[in-house]
């Protein structure tokens, strides 16, 4: 079924699931100094189809400056083109919707190289 869903996301085409962080904001009533939440908005390139998608990371910060985000969203395979693959002359069957999962990962280093 791997092959499967390569070869419905291009794979071979398109090598690369892109996202491109275009705005955040945080929001400021639950953030705390170790802890943040912010609702992010990115445009997600999935197949060649590039798809404007929000994103909500809940953040820790450690003593050392690092930062460390999670999030997750659901989407439509048929919103970047994706026919949802299927096995078996169609008698196996997978759901259209999927669950992209994020990790984020920001080092002091990381971002004393942003401010360059």
């Amino acid at each position: 079924m791997n092959q499967d869903m390569f070869k419905a996301l291009k794979a071979d085409s398109f090598p690369e699931i892109r996202y491109v962080l275009t705005s955040y904001v945080v929001k400021e009533q639950l953030a705390a100094a170790d802890n943040f939440t912010v609702n992010s908005v990115g445009e997600l390139t999935v197949a060649g189809k590039t798809q404007r998608v929000e994103l909500i990371v809940n953040g820790t910060r450690d003593p050392a400056g690092s930062v460390r985000g999670e999030g997750s969203f659901n989407l439509l395979m048929t919103d970047f083109g994706i026919k949802p693959p299927t096995a078996f002359f169609g008698t196996i069957r997978t759901k259209n919707t999927l669950t992209v999962r994020v990790e984020i990962r920001v080092t002091q280093s990381d971002v004393v190289a942003l401010r360059k």
